[in-house]
């Protein structure tokens, strides 16, 4: 199992929309109408700004070595903590 940093994640979504500006880019060449050209430049556009949004984020995700004693101090997220303790067996019910 692999595991990502949050700021992994933040460099995997800056990578999709740079992926979906040349996308769109391409599109915009190969388009036989201008209406149709135009959207695909609105839509270039639009994940040039998405990246934007990432990168100016990025500094926040990246850890520092203060988050990162702050994190291993903290308890790890099971998988008990999303489920019904196992000495609730009785269905829910509505009380009027």
């Amino acid at each position: 199992m692999s595991v990502f940093e949050a700021s992994d994640i933040v460099e995997f979504a800056i990578r999709i929309e740079e992926n979906g500006a040349n996308f769109y880019r391409f599109a915009v060449q190969i388009a036989k109408d201008e209406s149709t050209k135009k959207l695909f430049e609105q839509l270039a556009d639009a994940e040039v700004h998405h990246k934007k949004t990432f990168e100016k984020s990025l500094p926040l995700w990246t850890r520092s070595p203060r988050r990162r004693v702050m994190m291993e101090n903290m308890p790890p997220i099971s998988k008990t903590m999303w489920t019904m303790p196992s000495s609730s067996k009785r269905k829910p019910s509505i009380r009027s």
